[in-house]
């Protein structure tokens, strides 16, 4: 919501503001326009509304404002006065007919806003106009809810007396009673179950009230739901009981109220966790575990962990974290310290891994086996040399640890010492007998970690001094020159470099890896590194096996001083083979506008250089996320670039940067003059991508550009879609509301699929509500080029929502399309809650479509049995019950033909027709056949029967087969390849192409 200075509004908000009705009464006899609208559309009313003030309301209502008028948010002056809590100013709006049931976006009416702020009188002025007391708001959440959440319990108490459903459940599926627990409101849930809501019920992800309460640590909520028969052991979709909520969140006193209630003290949760090792985790668990160990929970019990078939005991637990007062407790209580847990690691492991070095002295104590390995064959030193405490390193060490253990990476302690730079623990582990020379899984010694890792060199000399092998590669050809570039560290740089082995050696390492040390230290962003590697290099333009030069990678990765350093060593921008994009490009792309600077200083000819798609930096510039775009964009264009140049698509920067939102790049181009109308390949223009991806500041950017009425034949793409169509299709409300603000386009422009038709076919309701209040009632009864409707569109799609919003402006339900074909029988097609609406209005069930089909024969085509069985019930003409279509065929031929049994024996109980003949000759019976020789068979044997019948069993002589005639059959048979669904040759073909005709979408997929 903007906020407005008031001094700057006009005199007659000011004049209301004041509450000055005298100079009110004067600026409206100068004809100030009374429903005059602000920035956010807030009329005079509701900033009256607002105030609370009732003469003045009732004076501009008299004066012609209108009552129901609606802000940006859609908030009505009713919801204005409800959030003030002024039930005079309410009783104003109601004498004066406002909507009490008009919704803001968020879907909530003037009863939600009052409930939300404990408007107890506005609320009662409300329910006595209007007993819509169950409206639930955009969340799913009803007045009930918004009370109970904010303790109001008059209110709640007002609610229920006037209806308020106590079951009502949000989104979520969560209750009254569930917020109003949580939020520790104990009158309220006193209320609530007084009125009998039930203590026990679950949300969408089984959180019962005791839940809420015990999150929140609401002990006398708690109190009161156990008194009412809450189930304590009840277990959330995560296996949580109420107890495992209140010792997660630290809440002793619940806690104790829930174990002195029969709560398990050692239920399992999904991943086999008691509350005791909730505890454990708990920042604040300790007094938890404290009483529960008191109260004999078992803390050696396993939890499961969510990979692993055994988990970690709580001890394991709290040596992770550091809670040394509580292992004591634990070791005391019995706790076994050499349970492996999670990854098979003991509590020593995790204790050492994290470096708490008195936990692990705790442990010491009991007598660990100090070279346990876990599952990846690490013991406790491996972790503790990672982690870097020499003083833990020294403690294990000199409790016996093993120094050489190998794990499964063929890793000892130094290598990880080694990798972290971690000088005191690398001389600990040398100085004892660690293995220098060690290689491991990767080929990797300890000196190439301490390359990559040490900062000042100190372990890279130490190990050089040791003698460590410089020559040694690793598996992919990676040398220890390569991952000191890598690191960037200049002091382990040059330490190497100054030793002779390593600087004779190649710079690429083992074929076929074609990345140099100098592409690493780019890559990285490492200047001194780069400097360094660029001064002894023989080629700066050197490629890796992608084509990217080390330039390349500076510029993509906006690493300035290496690209400066690069320069001075001879680097130049070079087009990566394939894409052809250069360092230019890179740099554009990822908004390094500094980079960019830094290489258009030196190669200004390139500003407009062309990739593969034909794309400009310009272009890449505008697209990117970063905060760089505007001033990569503006660095380009201050460089001379190109403006109306367009890729491989016909799309120029407008395009691109419209597409993306990138509000500050399109001010920058549309300041340079770039044009708006351009087409894309498509035909679309910067106004189509804006208002189709939602970004109503881009458009109305481009809105703002001409104050002239748009060129509506400018804006119309290859398919004839306006821009007001894109943005009614994806759904972009605030896009439809501008565009129809700026140039009340006529519904006749464009592709007869108007935008009402786009919103109603994708269910994007608050578009479709926009364009109604804009076109009005008119509007559902445009049709396309298959002559349907909106109501034809929503029945189609089973859009209940959107159908009901159509209905308020009372269209043609009557309404044929091209086809002859009426809403119901879409809906007919499978849309059970549509049909049932639609047959509550006066719609006509005789209606046939071109091939003679009623809405029950379109149901029985689609095998939609409930929808059959629905329109039966309302059908009770034998007209109807015997209709037959083009073919002969009555619903009774076509519902056996598919099976549908239920449908089928309510046609017979409602007297349908055994004997009517289809086109084929073929009665309803013989429709059931799969094929035409099946019912040639069929028919013989019933023949026969019938004969048999006749003649009281008598043997009826010898057959005559050329006499049993199979009716008036034409030469087409009931064709096995075409489906039962089927009415008339393409029809099924045609009906998926109604399907296909509610999309709008173009192959453009990059963009749609």
């Amino acid at each position: 919501m903007v906020i407005l200075n008031l001094s700057q509004e006009p005199p007659l908000v000011q004049a209301i503001f004041k509450g000055n009705l005298n100079e009110i009464e004067n600026l409206l006899k100068e004809n100030v326009d009374i429903n005059y609208q602000d920035e956010e559309k807030r009329s005079p009313l509701h900033a009256s509304a607002y105030k609370g003030n009732a003469s003045i309301t009732e004076f501009l209502l008299q004066k012609g404002a209108r009552v129901n008028i609606k802000d940006s948010k859609w908030l009505t002056p009713l919801h204005r006065a409800c959030r003030s809590g002024n039930e005079d100013t309410v009783q104003v709006l109601l004498k004066y007919n406002a909507d009490t049931n008009a919704r803001d976006k968020n879907w909530q009416t003037p009863l939600h806003i009052a409930s939300c702020n404990n408007g107890y009188k506005c609320a009662k002025a409300l329910l006595a106009v209007s007993p819509t007391v169950n409206v639930s708001d955009r969340a799913g959440c009803t007045a009930l809810h918004h009370a109970c959440f904010n303790g109001h319990s008059d209110l709640v108490e007002l609610l229920i007396q006037h209806g308020a459903s106590l079951n009502a459940f949000d989104k979520r599926d969560r209750q009254a009673l569930h917020w109003a627990s949580y939020m520790g409101h104990v009158a309220v849930v006193k209320i609530l179950l007084q009125f009998g809501a039930e203590v026990n019920i679950r949300d969408k992800d089984l959180y019962s009230p005791l839940h809420a309460a015990a999150a929140s640590g609401q002990v006398c909520v708690a109190q009161r739901l156990l008194k009412a028969g809450a189930d304590c052991n009840a277990k959330n979709s995560f296996g949580n009981t109420p107890l495992h909520t209140a010792c997660l969140n630290g809440h002793e006193l619940v806690c104790q109220e829930l174990v002195t209630s029969g709560a398990l003290i050692n239920a399992l949760n999904v991943a086999g966790q008691t509350p005791v090792h909730i505890a454990a985790t708990a920042t604040n668990g300790e007094l938890c575990l404290t009483h529960l160990i008191d109260r004999q929970a078992n803390i050696n019990l396993q939890a499961k962990d969510g990979y692993l078939k055994n988990g970690c005991t709580a001890l394991h637990i709290a040596a992770a974290h550091g809670h040394e007062l509580l292992i004591g407790v634990l070791l005391k209580f019995g706790a076994d310290p050499s349970r492996k847990g999670r990854c098979g690691m003991t509590p020593m492991h995790l204790a050492a891994l994290s470096g708490y070095v008195e936990c692990c002295r705790k442990l010491l104590q009991v007598r660990v086996e100090l070279d346990a390995q876990d599952d990846c064959g690490r013991t406790c030193l491996h972790l503790c040399a990672y982690k870097g405490n020499a003083e833990c390193v020294d403690l294990l060490i000199s409790s016996g640890a093993d120094f050489n253990v190998i794990d499964c990476f063929g890793r000892i302690p130094l290598h990880y010492a080694a990798s972290q730079a971690h000088y005191q623990c690398v001389y600990t582990l040398v100085s004892v007998g660690s293995s220098i020379s060690l290689i491991d899984s990767t080929g990797a010694t300890a000196l190439h970690y301490a390359a990559a890792a040490d900062m000042d060199g100190k372990c890279v000399e130490y190990l050089l001094r040791r003698k460590a092998n410089t020559s040694t590669l690793d598996k992919q050809g990676y040398s220890v020159l390569h991952y000191a570039a890598a690191g960037g560290h200049d002091g382990a740089l040059h330490v190497l470099l100054n030793d002779f082995s390593v600087s004779n050696c190649s710079g690429y390492g083992n074929e076929p890896l074609t990345i140099s040390p100098l592409h690493l230290a780019a890559y990285k962003g490492h200047k001194k590194a780069v400097t360094t590697l660029a001064a002894i290099s023989s080629d700066v333009n050197v490629t890796d096996s992608s084509g990217r030069t080390p330039l390349d990678l500076s510029a993509q990765f906006g690493h300035v001083e290496c690209i400066n350093a690069l320069m001075e060593y001879g680097a130049h921008p070079v087009a990566q083979p394939g894409t052809l994009r250069t360092a230019i490009h890179r740099a554009a792309a990822n908004g390094h506008f500094a980079c960019l600077q830094q290489l258009l200083d030196r190669h200004m000819e390139l500003v407009d250089v062309r990739d593969s798609k034909n794309r400009t930096p310009l272009m890449l510039a505008v697209q990117n996320a970063s905060e760089g775009r505007k001033q990569s964009t503006d660095t380009l264009l201050a460089y001379g670039s190109v403006l109306d140049l367009f890729d491989n698509n016909g799309r120029t920067a407008l395009h691109y940067a419209s597409c993306r939102g990138s509000e500050d790049c399109v001010t920058s181009l549309l300041d340079a003059k770039a044009s708006p109308y351009q087409k894309d390949h498509l035909g679309k223009t910067p106004f189509h991508l804006a208002a189709a991806a939602g970004n109503v500041n881009v458009l109305k950017q481009l809105l703002s550009q001409d104050n002239e009425p748009l060129d509506d034949l400018k804006l119309l793409d290859n398919e004839q879609y306006t821009p007001l169509h894109w943005a009614a299709y994806k759904g972009h409300e605030n896009c439809v509301e501008a565009l129809l603000e700026h140039d009340p386009i006529s519904t006749s422009v464009g592709n007869q699929f108007t935008p009402l038709h786009c919103a109603v076919s994708q269910g994007n309701e608050l578009c479709a509500a926009v364009l109604l209040e804009h076109y009005g009632p008119a509007a559902v009864q445009a049709k396309d080029r298959r002559g349907q409707t909106a109501v034809h569109v929503a029945s189609a799609c089973g859009s209940t929502d959107m159908l009901l919003l159509l209905l308020n402006c009372v269209p043609d339900l009557n309404a044929q399309d091209a086809r002859q074909r009426t809403p119901i029988m879409l809906a007919a097609k499978g849309h059970a809650c549509v049909l049932e609406l639609l047959l509550t209005q006066c719609v006509d069930l005789s209606k046939r479509d071109r091939n003679g089909n009623t809405a029950l024969h379109h149901a029985c085509l689609a095998s939609a049995e409930s929808a059959a069985l629905m329109l039966l019930e309302r059908i009770t003409e034998s007209e109807l019950i015997d209709a037959a279509n083009s073919d002969l065929r009555t619903p009774l031929h076509i519902a056996a033909r598919n099976g549908l049994v239920a449908v089928t024996q309510t046609l017979l109980e409602k007297g349908a027709s055994v004997t009517v003949i289809d086109v084929n000759g073929y009665n309803p019976a013989l429709s059931c056949a799969p094929n035409a020789r099946v019912a040639d068979c069929l028919s013989m044997i019933i023949h026969i029967m019938i004969d048999s019948v006749r003649t009281n069993g008598r043997k009826s002589g010898s057959l005559n087969l050329s006499s049993l005639s199979l009716g008036t059959r034409k030469t087409q048979d009931y064709n096995t390849e075409r489906t039962a669904q089927t009415v008339s040759p393409g029809e099924e073909d045609e009906d998926n192409e109604d399907r296909e005709s509610y999309s709008i979408r173009s192959s453009d997929s990059e963009f749609y």
